[in-house]
Parts: C-alpha cells; sequence; structure tokens
C-alpha cells in the first residue's frame, strides 16, 4: 500500500511547520536517508522529557546525527583524487571564494544569508520558485531535505542530490 504525502497548497504557505507536520517531515527524512545514504550513520528521532509548563499534549523531540566524522579543508586536500591531474589554463589569478556568497547547489543562485528568523521567507523563496510546487503542492516531506540542502552546508554536511527528488 503506498503512502499518502502530506501536502500544503504553496500559494497560502508561510514557510513554516507545524510540530506535527515536522514530524512528518523527519520521519520522511530518516527513511530517505537510510534508503539513499545506507554507507553513513542513520539520523534517529530523540525525545525529549515532557516540560510541566508546556501547555503541548504532542511528543517532543529532534532528529539527531551521531558517530559521523567530517573532514577538514587541509584534510581533503590531502587526500588523493580519482579525478587525476587537473590542467591549468587561466593566465588570470584566481579570486578568493567568498563563502557568504556561494552559489546554492541546488537553487543554482546566489545564497547570502543564514540566519533562523529568516528560514520562512527563503524556504518560500525555494518552493515558490519551482512551479510544479504551485500545482500539486507541496510535500511536507521535503522540508527538510530542502532546508538541510541549505543549513547543513554551514555545519559541512552535504545532501545528496537524490534526496532532493520527488518521493
Amino acid at each position: 500500500m503506498a503512502k499518502k504525502e502530506a501536502v500544503v497548497d504553496t500559494l497560502s504557505w508561510e514557510g513554516t511547520l507545524s510540530s506535527s507536520d515536522f514530524r512528518v517531515a523527519a520521519s520522511a527524512f530518516m527513511e530517505k536517508w537510510k534508503r539513499i545514504c545506507s554507507a553513513f550513520p542513520p539520523w534517529s528521532w530523540v525525545l525529549c522529557p515532557k516540560q510541566p509548563w508546556v501547555a503541548s499534549h504532542e511528543v517532543e523531540g529532534y532528529l539527531s546525527l551521531e558517530n559521523i566524522l567530517l573532514k577538514s579543508s587541509e584534510e581533503e586536500l590531502d587526500e588523493p583524487s580519482c579525478l587525476g591531474n587537473e590542467e591549468t589554463c587561466s593566465s588570470e589569478e584566481e579570486e578568493p571564494i567568498d563563502n557568504a556568497t556561494l552559489e546554492h547547489p541546488y537553487l543554482n543562485r546566489p545564497w547570502y544569508k543564514l540566519h533562523p528568523c529568516g528560514t520562512s521567507e527563503w524556504m518560500k523563496l525555494l518552493f515558490h520558485a519551482d512551479p510544479a510546487f504551485a500545482k500539486t503542492g507541496l510535500a511536507i516531506e521535503l522540508y527538510l531535505v530542502a532546508w538541510l540542502s541549505v543549513v547543513g552546508q554551514v555545519a559541512g554536511l552535504r545532501i545528496p542530490f537524490e534526496m532532493m527528488k520527488q518521493l
């Protein structure tokens, strides 16, 4: 039996998820990661103790990825490349790369900022830019994959492109 996706209308969407939608997105992300990135440790859902002053009846928790080692830039340079020797054919000196204005790997446009207060705005931009979502709606299951494709890079976590494909 096929799983039914949770879908929201992108035209009226504010760019945020409810706690129950986040849980749906987290479960879908963990499943997809396990299937596509089986060589890496799995993500897990860690339960948080219920706080007496919080009125929510839902179980609180967060996603966790443990036992993963991210190489530093120096280590990556020391590793042998499978691409072979690269020839330099430019006589111009290369400009230093400004990490704050690198192009987003999936959006193919410059990405200048990362701040939690702006998350809903750039998530709306991300999903409003794709006309397919205007017709079909946004699959909640894609939210965390899209979010981590941006935010994960700050911590050195690269999300494989295969995870960006529709469920």
